[in-house]
């Protein structure tokens, strides 16, 4: 956390000092604002330097596409590198920064579709656990609404019924209908056992 707050200011001093010389770029002549340019290409690898620094704490931090992301920006800075020293006749290779954009746009692709990929499977892993779900709740529904019918249904029984020997044939009736059982105890109030 230390190192963002760091790295963040480092960013915000050399983002104004890029607007100032920006703005020279516009209202001085070019016989002047290109007299900045060293100052820039040292700005640029500082620019560098910090992005690389936040991409390493967010290596450390397992944060998703960190590796990718820094290998095809370290790609894309030596190429710069390169480029600045060859412009500026301290080594003879070549420009060749289109290249090293082409894979830093290589590396973003790379990480955008591994993200995708992973979004996808977590969707599909989400719908199966839904469809899991859903069929554990249904059966669930169905049993309440098994036991509901059963005990709605031994209500009616109970209503409907005149004397306490009718209400225990028709509930013993019921259950041996739904449960197919021969026989059951039941313990009345006044502690006797009836036997059907």
């Amino acid at each position: 956390m230390y190192y963002y707050k760091v790295l963040n200011y480092l960013r915000n001093i050399l983002l104004g000092i890029c607007i100032f010389l920006s703005l020279l770029i516009i209202i001085t002549p070019p016989i002047f604002f290109t007299m900045t340019l060293p100052l820039m290409q040292i700005i640029l690898i500082l620019i560098i330097i910090i992005v690389i620094g936040i991409l390493i704490v967010s290596i450390k931090e397992n944060r998703d596409g960190a590796r990718v992301f820094l290998l095809g920006f370290f790609i894309f800075s030596i190429i710069i590198i390169n480029d600045l020293l060859y412009n500026n006749h301290i080594i003879n290779t070549g420009y060749y920064t289109p290249f090293g954009l082409v894979i830093f746009i290589f590396s973003q692709a790379y990480i955008l579709t591994s993200r995708f990929s992973g979004a996808f499977r977590k969707i599909e892993d989400l719908s199966k656990n839904l469809e899991k779900k859903v069929e554990e709740r249904t059966l669930n529904l169905e049993n309440e609404m098994h036991k509901t019918n059963v005990l709605n249904r031994m209500i009616s029984v109970v209503i409907q019924s005149n004397s306490n020997r009718e209400i225990l044939n028709n509930i013993y009736e019921l259950l041996h209908q739904r449960y197919n059982l021969d026989s059951f105890l039941l313990y009345m109030l006044n502690e006797s056992i009836l036997y059907l």
